[in-house]
C-alpha cells in the first residue's frame, strides 16, 4: 500500500491549478478496470482470502495481479512517463516469479520496519537467501514513522514514474484542434478524377473539335451575311444609278423639243411621277437590304450564344 499512497502524493503534487487538474482529467488512459481488478484481487488475497486457500493459489493470483498491470501498462504505452513505471513494475515481477510468486524482503529490513512475521499469505516476506535479492524489498521506513513498510527498487521507479507522468502530462499543453485550410478542403472535398489520362485527353479533344464547328459555323454564316449585304448594296446602288441615267436622257430629249405647253405639262407630271416611283422603289429597296441586314446580324448573335453556352458547358 505504501507504493499507491507515495504515488497518489506524486502525482497530487502536480495538481495545484484548476487548470492541471483538468489537464490531468483528459489523460488519454485505455483499460483502467486492469489496475483496479489487480488492486482489488490483491485487497481479497492479502487481507481475507490468504488465510484460507493453499499458497500455491495465493502464489498464482498474486501474479496474476501484476500480469493485470503489465497489460495495462503495455496498452498505454504511448502516455510519457508510463515506461518508468513499466520498468519497476517488470522489476517487481522478476523477484516474484523468482522467489515463488512471493516478493522477498531482506531480513534486517522487515526487522527494522517492525512488520510482524506472517501467519498467512502476503505479498511480501522475509527470506534469508533469496533469488534476485537486489530486486526484492530491501529498503525500509522505519518502525514509528508513518507508513512504515518495506519496499524496492522497483517500487521506488513506479512512484518516481507516476510522479514524473503526472507533472510531464499537465506542464504540456493541449495540442489545437487543427484547422483545415481552403485548400486542405478543396482537396477534400473535390470529386476524383478518372485515373485514365487517355480518357481525360479523349474527352477534351472532343469538347475541342465542337467548339472549333461551331466557330467554323458561325464563322460561314458572318461572312454570308457579309457578302449579301454587300450584294443588296450594289444592287439598289446600281438601280439608282439606272433611274438617274433615264431621268437624265429623258430631260435631255425634252429641253431639245418645242411642245405645246398643255403637252410639255403633261409630260413634266408624268416625269415628276415616274421619279416618284423609282425613288419609292429604291426606298423599298433599301429597307428590304437593311431588314435583311438585321435578319442576319440576329443570326450571328444567336449562333454566337449557343457558342459561348458550349463553352461554359465544357
Amino acid at each position: 500500500m505504501i507504493v499507491l499512497v507515495l504515488t497518489a502524493i506524486g502525482v497530487a503534487s502536480a495538481l495545484y491549478t484548476t487548470d492541471r487538474v483538468r489537464r490531468i482529467a483528459e489523460l488519454p488512459i485505455v483499460g483502467l478496470w486492469l489496475v483496479w481488478l489487480a488492486i482489488g484481487t490483491q485487497v481479497l488475497v492479502f487481507q481475507w482470502l490468504g488465510h484460507f486457500i493453499p499458497v500455491g493459489v495465493s502464489n498464482a493470483l498474486h501474479l496474476a495481479t501484476y500480469a493485470l498491470c503489465m497489460a495495462f501498462l503495455v496498452r498505454n504505452r504511448q502516455i510519457p512517463g508510463l515506461w518508468i513505471i513499466t520498468v519497476g513494475t517488470a522489476m517487481n515481477l522478476a523477484a516474484i516469479v523468482a522467489n515463488g510468486g512471493s516478493m522477498p524482503a531482506r531480513p534486517a529490513a522487515w526487522r527494522a520496519a517492525g512488520l510482524p512475521d506472517p501467519d498467512a499469505f502476503e505479498n511480501s516476506s522475509a527470506v534469508a537467501e533469496a533469488r534476485l535479492a537486489y530486486l526484492g524489498d530491501i529498503f525500509y521506513v522505519p518502525e514509528g514513522w508513518p507508513l512504515a513498510n518495506v519496499f524496492s527498487i522497483g517500487d521506488v521507479l513506479i512512484v518516481l514514474g507516476g510522479t514524473y507522468l503526472a507533472h510531464r502530462w499537465c506542464a504540456t499543453p493541449p495540442a489545437e484542434p487543427s484547422r483545415e485550410t481552403v485548400a486542405d478542403h478543396v482537396r477534400r472535398t473535390a470529386t476524383p478524377v478518372p485515373a485514365d489520362i487517355e480518357a481525360i485527353a479523349e474527352i477534351v479533344a472532343e469538347l475541342r473539335d465542337q467548339l472549333d464547328t461551331q466557330l467554323a459555323l458561325v464563322s460561314a454564316q458572318a461572312d454570308t451575311a457579309h457578302r449579301q449585304a454587300a450584294a443588296l448594296r450594289e444592287e439598289a446602288r446600281a438601280d439608282v444609278e439606272r433611274t438617274h441615267g433615264a431621268l437624265s436622257t429623258l430631260l435631255a430629249e425634252l429641253d431639245g423639243k418645242t411642245l405645246p405647253r398643255p403637252v410639255r405639262a403633261e409630260l413634266d407630271e408624268e416625269r415628276f411621277a415616274s421619279i416618284e416611283r423609282q425613288l419609292a422603289a429604291n426606298q423599298r429597296a433599301l429597307d428590304q437590304c437593311l431588314a435583311r441586314q438585321d435578319e442576319l446580324a440576329d443570326t450571328v448573335a444567336a449562333t454566337l450564344d449557343v457558342v459561348v453556352a458550349h463553352s461554359s458547358q465544357a
